[in-house]
């Protein structure tokens, strides 16, 4: 190959092919064809005819250069090719159609926007998408700050603010801390109309509904300074009540004492464990003084026979023929201060001027002095202070308690409905729920609204969750609430026929009773209502319950002392 190009021949000199530099020719083919020579037989005469040689060897140059014009034909094709899809000389290869292309979203919404545009073409404004929409648009808003029509002047919105990401505009309609009705901002936060903030909302709607007439004085004078006539009275601030108030009445003995007749039965029948819980398990011991201060009587609230009066009885008796259920509650109750503990503040001196005790007992510590170590018992306390009262109990008599014990801050109910019914939570300290047998004690004040309701349908959901469990819910008796109490159980009868139930109260007459004052009661009680009780429960609170009443009524100006247990 030399200059321009490379001349390629044949025997024939007459016959000549041009091809360029660039193209590649095979090793073999680079030599210049020599003419070919005559076989020395042929020169020399021999027999073979000297044309039919020569047209062999005119065959075989002819031949040499087809296949060299193949090869430059197929190279001449891949050239075009390529110079086609550069932008060069179109040719057959460049103009088939490639596989591939737009994907089909992007299509339609390349054909949306295209659709768009000539629609929006076709109006006589042209619509910014950051603005609002010109006087003479339809289809404006009709709720929100657009309810009372369109404002006169553009200038009433809040404020706007372009933002340098997005390039849209924004409305600082409000100080922070501030929400207006959903309805103000229509077609979005990019777009929306602000006209008033809530402030100038609430002063608006004031004025058109004539709130201010109604005023009232003492809003007329600058704030502390309205005369003391004309103030309203300071509302009440509500106090959460604690039962260290009226802890050590004989309800609490009633529930104590019942309580041990059910762990009694439970842990007698089988050596498999008891799950022990207290939806609302109080703070654990109570002090004597109640929470009074040094000097004052015990609260009315706290109704004779008290915990003092039945250990002072108890004290000077023999207990060996006497009731399980005595015997363990006054074991408890000795135990419980048997420790001497430093009492600080002012009730240290009241425990200690004329008492023989100064801790009382709370149902959870009857009932765990009787538990086994096999037994798990679980304790739930919502109220903050009771809570920190029970830690602290807990953690003075744990090597004391036979039982492994978890302490839960929280609603008892829920975590109840979730673990046992539900089945969605487990215990932390005991694991998942198996279906052991259990005892659940709901030992309620119903101070507030819709525990009755509550208690009901736990009540029933554990009947049908949880069978092997024995469920006692607890209630104060007044004349003044027995019809709704009585209502409560015969409720629970109706809704579950098939249910074992046994009902136990308890009546003190009130010895100062008087017919003038109305806020005086006649008689006070309490009850329980225990659901899917085990076998001879009845009975043993009975007896229990009947040398109780019958210890207390030989004590001098004893009140008279009922007793009334049945099935229901």
């Amino acid at each position: 190959m030399a200059g321009a190009g490379l001349a390629l021949g044949t025997t024939q000199a007459s016959s000549w092919v041009a091809l360029p530099s660039a193209y590649l020719v095979p090793q073999a083919l680079r030599q210049p064809l020599q003419p070919r020579r005559l076989p020395p037989q042929v020169a020399s005469g021999s027999t073979l005819p000297r044309r039919a040689a020569e047209a062999a060897l005119t065959w075989v140059g002819a031949a040499s250069v087809s296949v060299l014009t193949a090869c430059i034909a197929a190279a001449a094709s891949r050239r075009a090719s390529a110079s086609g899809r550069r932008g060069g000389v179109p040719c057959m290869a460049a103009k088939q159609k490639s596989s591939g292309g737009m994907p089909a979203n992007l299509l339609r919404k390349k054909k949306r926007e295209i659709k768009e545009e000539k629609k929006e073409n076709k109006l006589p404004f042209k619509m910014d998408k950051n603005r609002p929409p010109p006087a003479g648009a339809s289809g404006a808003p009709t709720t929100g700050a657009w309810e009372g029509g369109r404002p006169d002047s553009e200038n009433e919105r809040a404020g706007e603010f372009k933002s340098p990401f997005t390039g849209q505009t924004y409305d600082r309609w409000a100080p922070l801390g501030l929400k207006q009705l959903s309805t103000d901002r229509q077609g979005g936060l990019g777009r929306a109309r602000a006209y008033e903030t809530p402030s100038q909302r609430q002063l608006r709607l004031a004025l058109e509904e004539g709130e201010e007439d109604d005023v009232p004085e003492y809003k007329k004078y600058y704030p502390g300074t309205a005369p003391q006539e004309l103030r309203p009275q300071a509302r009440r601030e509500h106090r959460r009540f604690r039962h260290a108030e009226k802890a050590g009445g004989f309800r609490d003995i009633f529930n104590q004492l019942v309580v041990q007749t059910l762990v009694d039965l439970k842990i007698s029948k089988s050596e498999t464990p008891v799950w022990y819980i207290e939806p609302m398990a109080g703070e654990g011991e109570y002090h004597v003084s109640r929470l009074q201060e040094v000097g004052r009587p015990i609260p009315e609230e706290v109704r004779w026979p008290t915990v003092e009066d039945l250990y002072q009885v108890l004290s000077d008796q023999d207990l060996t023929y006497m009731p399980q259920e005595i015997r363990s509650w006054y074991e408890a109750v000795r135990d419980l201060n048997a420790k001497d503990f430093e009492v600080k503040g002012t009730e240290a001196k009241l425990g200690k001027q004329s008492q023989e005790i100064q801790w009382l007992p709370s149902t959870a510590y009857c009932a765990m002095k009787l538990l086994r170590e096999q037994d798990p018992v679980t304790l739930y306390e919502e109220y903050e202070i009771a809570f920190s009262s029970l830690f602290n109990f807990v953690r003075n008599f744990s090597e004391e308690l036979k039982p492994h014990l978890e302490l839960a801050f929280d609603d008892g109910l829920i975590k109840l409905a979730r673990i046992f019914i539900d089945k969605v939570d487990h215990s932390k300290a005991h694991g998942k729920f198996m279906g052991q047998r259990g005892l659940i004690v709901i030992d309620s004040d119903f101070n507030r609204g819709g525990e009755v309701q509550r208690f009901a349908q736990i009540a029933r959901q554990l009947h049908k969750h949880w069978r092997s469990a024995t469920v006692m819910v607890t209630y104060p008796l007044k004349p003044a609430t027995e019809v709704k109490f009585r209502n409560f159980v015969r409720a629970i009868r109706i809704d579950n026929p098939g249910m074992d139930l046994v009902s136990a109260e308890l009546y003190v007459d009130n010895l100062r009773y008087r017919e003038d004052n109305p806020d005086d009661q006649p008689w006070f009680g309490c009850g329980c209502l225990i659901m899917m009780p085990t076998n001879t429960t009845a009975e043993r609170i009975r007896a229990a319950m009947g040398v109780f009443c019958q210890e207390m009524s030989k004590q001098p100006g004893a009140a008279e002392i009922r007793l009334k247990v049945e099935a229901l």
